[in-house]
């Protein structure tokens, strides 16, 4: 007999949302995507695009701390800013 699987909300939210997502995209184009991953993906190009105050007031956190895990260049992009600066 197996323990019943309990799902908090934020598993459910990912599993709701992971199956809008995919209903509609063939089987090797689907991909794991959560809101919180979308959340960060628009944090990140918000202060890109527009600087890190612009990022800061649309995350409506307090803190900058927060932020700073979600506007982190990777290491391709860092490496690229640095190059242009050539």
């Amino acid at each position: 007999m197996h323990a019943a699987t309990h799902l908090t909300p934020v598993s459910q939210t990912r599993l709701w949302a992971g199956r809008i997502m995919h209903a509609h995209l063939p089987e090797g184009e689907q991909m794991d995507v959560s809101p919180h991953v979308l959340r960060h993906t628009f944090l990140r190009r918000l202060a890109e695009t527009k600087g890190f105050h612009y990022a800061h007031e649309a995350s409506r956190h307090q803190s900058d701390r927060y932020l700073w895990r979600s506007v982190k260049p990777d290491q391709q992009t860092l490496a690229d800013a640095i190059d242009a600066l050539e």
